[in-house]
């Protein structure tokens, strides 16, 4: 089982993981990170399932590059 420490970040973010690229959609750039990860997180609160309907869900409440 992992353990983490609350108080800590367990990822720092640059706000360059995301840039704008032709051809391709922020969506797309989130969804292929979380495939890459294996689109489950784990949580104190229990598994967090990464998939697009949660990108769409995000999307709609105006996370996107900016928020980054």
């Amino acid at each position: 089982m992992c353990v983490f420490d609350y108080d800590q970040p367990v990822s720092i973010l640059t706000g360059d993981e995301f840039k704008p690229k032709e051809g391709t959609t922020f969506a797309r750039q989130v969804l292929d990170c979380f495939i890459s990860i294996g689109r489950i997180a784990h949580s104190a609160f229990g598994d967090i399932i990464l998939d697009m309907k949660g990108i769409q869900s995000d999307k709609s409440h105006g996370v996107g590059h900016t928020d980054l």
